[in-house]
């Protein structure tokens, strides 16, 4: 059984009734889904999907090709997903347009905060966090070499906030993506 997923408020609805223990759930997109045009901090604030360790995500999220723009997502857990638990899998999926901030010693990613399940085929251009940490000075050294990106253009869509475990699909994985 597949949850069809074609606006915002289904989207949460999904997360809501992840959250609420059935982990198992499974979702597929069937149209691109704006949650915010452009997420600042000042944006409706989206709660992840299993944003809970006890509540993992384990069923099967299907993008589908479309893409979620617009996630706001900021507190120790930030991302699309929370936790995807070893049975989860999230493919086929585009996120744009998004601010993901991890707090201090937490953890962020577009896609999800800490990933145990699988992920494939999924494309991230969001922005965590705003300030420099040591994994924003590594991406900003690897950067200094890229000839055709600038700094400033990753800075807009990957940057970092506290000492914090952040990625741009995930900020901590021990799955497969």
């Amino acid at each position: 059984k597949y949850y069809l997923i074609s606006t915002p408020q289904e989207l949460a609805w999904f997360a809501e009734f992840v959250n609420d223990g059935n982990t198992n759930a499974n979702a597929v997109l069937t149209k691109n889904i704006v949650i915010n045009e452009s997420a600042t901090s000042n944006s409706l604030s989206w709660i992840p999907i299993g944003s809970e360790e006890s509540h993992a995500f384990d069923g099967i999220f299907d993008g589908d090709d479309f893409t979620i723009q617009g996630i706001y997502s900021k507190g120790k857990i930030a991302g699309l997903f929370g936790y995807i638990g070893t049975n989860g899998m999230v493919s086929n999926l585009k996120i744009t347009s998004s601010l993901i901030v991890a707090e201090n010693s937490g953890f962020g990613g577009g896609v999800a905060a800490v990933n145990q399940g699988s992920i494939s085929d999924c494309v991230v251009e969001a922005s965590l966090g705003e300030t420099e940490t040591q994994v924003y000075a590594i991406f900003r050294d690897y950067l200094e070499y890229a000839k055709n990106i600038s700094f400033k253009d990753f800075n807009d869509r990957m940057n970092a906030s506290g000492p914090a475990f952040l990625g741009g699909i995930v900020g901590s994985n021990t799955g497969t993506i």
